[in-house]
């Protein structure tokens, strides 16, 4: 006989569909972190009228050439403000703004395709009350924007150079003028990236506080759980393999006799990637465990009336009625031995990985470079 334990959060309660106002906000959650808060990407849309369409050729050209301007703009004008044209490094400038603009232009054309950001939102379409949602659509749109962002890098940004400028105060200026206004760039947009990662566990923790239509038996299982998760695993890692790009970026920027300042530039990035990456897996985690708990003790206290339901006349139930009793006595055990929280995924070591080995790698060879350039000179003198 089957045994009714549907509360109000059935057992397809996570698959029920979307009223219009939670569409509509949702819809708006989606525009808002498609437009991302970073400088360079904002301008570079601006040269594209409509962004979420299919571009064209064109327009991606026009996209592409407008962020390697951007890019060159800073060593250039460091450079002729400076009057150092004669030893520029113009090839490295030039390398470093195609590859840039590549970049830009590849996430311009995946913006319309909005695969990722409905991973990362689908809990949030989880949400029961339309009300809820709202209020993380208005948290969004006050501080995922420019005006916070901005601020947030640029103290990051005189952080890592003071730290590196304290280990080798010579070492910004054995640099190229311009070539040392490039990195700076690079690590406003280095640190621009990470403040995504800090956002994305904070709106959690914001939503975490309310209900959500989830699995009844075993809300960790629920596929918008795993969706969020592994949406957000797969930023982690993006964001993991751009700390290695950046990373390699400034050590090209870098010249010899510069060893000091870029190793220790190099170690604050490599820093500020993992702290924050794994400070925003604990919080992203956190969060989905507050959100499991939560459901689970809704649960486990509708299934508790209901058995206290049969206390007073436990010696006279039917046989009926004490199969419906073992029945939600089973269920209950069930609700509460089921996981606080999915399985632990690789999310972190993937993060790791990413920052760890190609990193490592390309911070090996450049010192390799470094070193090998000295000694020549001192076999050549």
């Amino acid at each position: 006989m089957a045994i009714r334990t549907e509360t109000r959060r059935g057992p397809d309660s996570s698959m029920h569909p979307h009223n219009k106002g939670t569409e509509a906000g949702l819809s708006e959650l989606r525009d808002s972190l498609t437009t991302l808060p970073y400088l360079v990407p904002r301008l570079v849309a601006l040269v594209v009228r409509h962004p979420s369409e299919k571009l064209t050729v064109l327009q991606l050209v026009r996209a592409g050439a407008f962020s390697m301007g951007l890019r060159l703009l800073v060593p250039v004008t460091v450079t002729t403000l400076a009057g150092a044209w004669a030893d520029a490094p113009l090839w490295r400038w030039a390398i470093i703004a195609v590859l840039l603009a590549a970049g830009d232009v590849y996430f311009l054309r995946r913006q319309g395709a909005n695969a990722p950001i409905d991973d990362l939102t689908a809990v949030i379409g989880a949400l029961e009350r339309e009300a809820d949602v709202r209020r993380v659509v208005s948290y969004t749109r006050r501080w995922f924007r420019m005006r916070v962002n901005a601020p947030v890098a640029v103290v990051m940004v005189l952080l890592i150079l003071a730290v590196a400028t304290i280990a080798d105060p010579h070492g910004p200026a054995s640099i190229h003028v311009g070539s040392a206004a490039m990195p700076v760039a690079l690590l406003y947009e280095f640190c621009e990236i990470f403040f995504a990662l800090f956002f994305t566990a904070l709106c959690l923790r914001l939503e975490s506080r309310y209900p959500h239509r989830l699995s009844w038996q075993s809300p960790a299982d629920t596929p918008v759980i795993r969706r969020a998760l592994g949406g957000w695993g797969d930023m982690a890692v993006v964001s993991g393999v751009t700390v290695t790009i950046f990373m390699v970026l400034v050590m090209v920027l870098a010249a010899p006799g510069t060893t000091t300042f870029l190793i220790v530039l190099v170690a604050a990035m490599t820093l500020s990637g993992y702290l924050a990456t794994i400070v925003s897996d604990i919080g992203v985690r956190s969060s989905v465990r507050t959100i499991v708990r939560r459901h689970k003790e809704d649960t486990l206290e509708r299934l508790q009336r209901r058995i206290d339901d049969f206390g007073p006349r436990i010696g006279d139930l039917t046989p009926t009625e004490s199969e419906r009793l073992q029945g939600l006595l089973r269920t209950f055990a069930a609700v509460r031995d089921a996981p606080a929280s999915p399985g632990r995924s690789e999310t972190i070591g993937h993060a790791v990985t990413a920052l760890a080995v190609p990193g490592m790698g390309f911070f090996l060879a450049v010192l390799a470079e470094v070193y090998a350039e000295r000694l020549l000179s001192q076999v050549l003198h």
